[in-house]
């Protein structure tokens, strides 16, 4: 259904609904429940100005004053669910999520949550494993008891699809375990498993 007042959204959803000019999600009849919008709690605000004479639920004032294109979805929680938010909660919360590219920033800020997710890197890692390939290493006397043998996030094949690796086993006797998998250039998954013993 397309609306385009967000307070008539709201209405619209189940348990949502105006009693004596407030907005109620089954409380008492004049306390508003919580309004979150992005995280940032909007205060419940108090006075007789012209305003707030028309329409005296600051619910509602607050959000027909945001753009209904820029909002994403509206999440009611009463109950459990509005434990979270403690004794702020207790008559219920609205949770407005607008679009990401469009965050409304208002002077609330600090007084709510933001998220914030800062793009980074994660660079693993070489892999640590004894290079036989080297006599002081293959004549040193040491007990070689790895369970991983061999991992390298970083294998790419060649224009044939071949792709080359290779590693030495430990000391101990057993039947090891290959596991492949990564992503193809097309998006499609990757995942073969093998086993090979060692005697």
């Amino acid at each position: 259904i397309s609306v385009t007042n967000p307070g008539l959204a709201l209405l619209m959803i189940p348990g949502v609904h105006l009693s004596g000019s407030y907005v109620n999600l089954g409380g008492p009849i004049g306390v508003e429940p919580l309004l979150l919008v992005d995280g940032v709690e909007y205060p419940k605000e108090t006075g007789n100005d012209v305003e707030q004479l028309a329409q005296p639920s600051s619910v509602m004032r607050h959000i027909d004053q945001i753009p209904p294109n820029s909002i994403d979805f509206i999440e009611v929680l009463r109950g459990p669910e509005a434990a979270l938010y403690g004794s702020r909660g207790g008559n219920g919360v609205i949770l407005v999520n607008t679009l990401s590219s469009m965050r409304i920033s208002t002077v609330n800020e600090s007084v709510g949550i933001l998220k914030y997710s800062p793009k980074s890197y994660h660079m693993a890692p070489e892999f640590s494993m004894p290079d036989y390939n080297d006599k002081r290493v293959k004549e040193s006397n040491f007990n070689d008891s790895r369970s991983t043998l061999y991992w390298n996030g970083e294998v790419y094949t060649n224009d044939k699809g071949v792709a080359v690796v290779s590693f030495f086993t430990s000391d101990a006797a057993s039947t090891y375990t290959i596991t492949v998998s990564g992503i193809t250039v097309n998006g499609d998954i990757i995942y073969k498993r093998a086993s090979f013993n060692r005697k």
